[in-house]
């Protein structure tokens, strides 16, 4: 912080703000900065999503540009968290550490690749039978909502319990309940659904999911319907079981109540077609 209120001040000067002016200038600076750093402490604790929200706010970008900006640094800061817990204190005291860069090709397809929603734990901090609930913010629905092409969500909440089994897996049970509005595939009206899903789901480390893979490919091997997700690096991440929960769980083909296919225009007229259907068209058209 030291040091980038004299880079600021530095600026200052080289853009022309007077000396009597510099201190008010300064002020201002340190204590707006102060302010940010704090929004994103309460963000970090809050998961990475909350971090791309309260990033995407600060940034002079708009919409979406905004939102893939800031999810692309939540997730490049995520991994920078990561790697200082790994550095000795002597090398963060001597000031030689060396901050991962930021690859080009992991950026340009984070928006593709990333599900809107993380939510990460580390394995080594989850107690046997621990609870816990995830909230989505709006930011989070409104990416949801755009990639499942929703009108809208207007709740996304999740209800878990994570117990420990044998050889360092994680089994969940949980509950998903979600407010959407899609559209009508008929008339293209919206379509409100309320959702009330059960979830359950195990958590294994990558050595054990490819033993498991392995032994299904062999002939005659053991069949798996609901594959693991995987523990990485010491962590799971609730997010896209959330995500892909809420995706699986929507009607495929929403409709109005009372709206249905109704091909009929009216009662045919004597020695027409029995219809006037698009089928019935073709043969009066065979006729002639």
């Amino acid at each position: 912080m030291d040091q980038f209120s004299a880079d600021m001040e530095t600026v200052l000067r080289e853009v022309g703000v007077g000396d009597l002016s510099i201190p008010k200038k300064m002020r201002g600076l340190v204590a707006s900065s102060a302010a940010l750093l704090q929004s994103y402490e309460e963000a970090y604790a809050a998961g990475e999503g909350a971090v791309a929200g309260t990033i995407a706010e600060a940034l002079p970008l708009e919409g979406t540009l905004a939102e893939a900006a800031g999810g692309r640094l939540a997730h490049y800061l995520e991994g920078v968290v990561q790697h200082l817990e790994k550095e000795p204190l002597s090398a963060l005291s001597a000031g030689e550490v060396r901050f991962p860069e930021m690859e080009r090709s992991s950026c340009m397809s984070h928006d593709t690749d990333r599900p809107p929603l993380s939510r990460p734990l580390r394995v080594d901090e989850i107690r046997d039978g621990a609870q816990g609930d995830i909230e989505a913010t709006q930011s989070e629905m409104a990416a949801v909502a755009k990639l499942l092409d929703l009108r809208g969500v207007k709740e996304l909440s999740f209800a878990y319990r994570l117990s420990h089994a044998g050889g360092g897996r994680l089994r969940l049970v949980g509950r998903l309940t979600a407010a959407v509005t899609q559209t009508c595939v008929v008339s293209l009206e919206p379509v409100e659904a309320s959702l009330d899903v059960p979830v359950e789901a195990e958590f294994w480390p990558v050595s054990l999911i490819d033993q498991l893979e392995r032994s299904a490919e062999d002939p005659g091997g053991p069949g798996q319907l609901d594959w693991p997700e995987p523990i990485v690096d010491g962590r799971i991440d609730l997010g896209p079981l959330l995500y892909e929960t809420l995706a699986t769980s929507l009607d495929p083909y929403p409709k109005r109540e009372g709206v249905s296919f109704d091909w009929s225009q009216g009662v045919p007229e004597q020695g027409s077609a029995s219809g006037s259907g698009p089928f019935a068209a073709l043969a009066e058209l065979k006729r002639r």
